[in-house]
């Protein structure tokens, strides 16, 4: 070939060898088919994982807050209810060793009481903080529940109720168990499912107390335990402010705790953990929970839990 065809062909190969040059390049320097919204999703992704950290890191933050309040506030009491009680037995006993047989002794003894008995209601709210703490902690990690076996409703209510009706003294509680048929004298009937009694007893105190907060000094509560099928329903009723529509699902959010808007005076505030454990504890258990309740007319908090199915004669089985 001449010289002059070399620097022809050479002209002509030259731009062809710059196009595939170029593809070559542009293929390299491309994204992957759909890797762009591989990227958007994992950005999307990361983006709701952050949230989601600053939002755990917020709840830890207000739990931090409401807990250190919550754990303060008892404690304050039960130092001052103890410095009362000492200084009035101290004095007690002064007055004991000028006259034995003085009558305002009695007065003075009573008045000590009174501290001390304040001091025990403070202890058992304290108890009452931890333990919500650690069922929170149980249901948020996801536990089984403890071992169970056959209880009795009744007696868990009849239970928790002598207890409140201690610590409460000023309120009335009502109580309305299943009673035995009629023309059939007796005992009443048990009422049994299969779970932890004191489990169960966590979850009546919850509704009960959170009852008593917000109801009026002079309106009682009651708590009711009635079988329907084979399901046995635990329903507790308060004559307090009730609640609106927006507030009766997220009563039973971690933490979550309804405004005062009728000024109702609530006497503990608690965690805001009653009724998201109460729930926990009777969704291991099969069960379900719920609330009716209307602004004005009062809140009734009730739980519905299977029977213990025990065997017929027959074969069957019947609640």
């Amino acid at each position: 070939m001449s010289a002059q065809a070399q620097t022809m062909a050479a002209h002509t190969m030259a731009p062809s060898i710059a196009v595939g040059a170029l593809e070559i390049w542009e293929h390299a320097s491309a994204p992957e088919p759909n890797a762009a919204e591989r990227l958007q999703r994992e950005l999307a992704e990361a983006r709701a994982t952050a949230e989601a950290l600053r939002q755990a890191n917020q709840g830890l933050t207000e739990l931090l807050h409401v807990a250190s309040h919550e754990l303060r506030a008892p404690l304050t009491t039960i130092t001052a209810s103890e410095q009362l009680a000492a200084h009035r037995l101290r004095g007690l006993r002064e007055a004991l060793r000028r006259d034995p047989t003085a009558a305002t002794h009695a007065r003075a003894a009573e008045r000590a009481r009174a501290a001390l008995a304040r001091v025990d209601q403070q202890v058992h709210r304290l108890s009452r903080l931890v333990d919500d703490l650690l069922d929170a902690a149980r249901a948020q990690s996801g536990k089984a529940a403890p071992p169970i076996a056959p209880c009795d409703l009744a007696a868990v209510i009849q239970d928790v109720v002598t207890e409140h009706r201690m610590t409460w003294p000023g309120q009335r509680i009502l109580v309305a168990l299943p009673t035995a048929p009629v023309g059939h004298p007796g005992p009443a009937p048990s009422v049994a499912v299969l779970a932890d009694p004191l489990r169960l007893a966590r979850v009546v105190t919850n509704f009960l107390s959170n009852a008593l907060k917000y109801s009026p000094d002079n309106r009682p509560v009651e708590v009711r335990l009635t079988v329907d099928g084979d399901l046995a329903r635990i329903a507790v009723r308060d004559e307090g402010p009730g609640l609106p529509e927006a507030e009766r699902e997220r009563v039973w959010e971690r933490f979550h705790q309804v405004a005062d808007s009728q000024g109702q005076s609530v006497a503990e505030s608690g965690l805001g953990l009653g009724l998201y454990i109460a729930r926990s504890i009777i969704a291991q258990y099969g069960g379900r929970v719920g609330v009716w309740t209307a602004p004005g007319r009062g809140s009734t908090f009730w739980c519905e839990l299977p029977l213990v199915q025990t065997p017929r004669h027959d074969g069957q089985t019947q609640p």
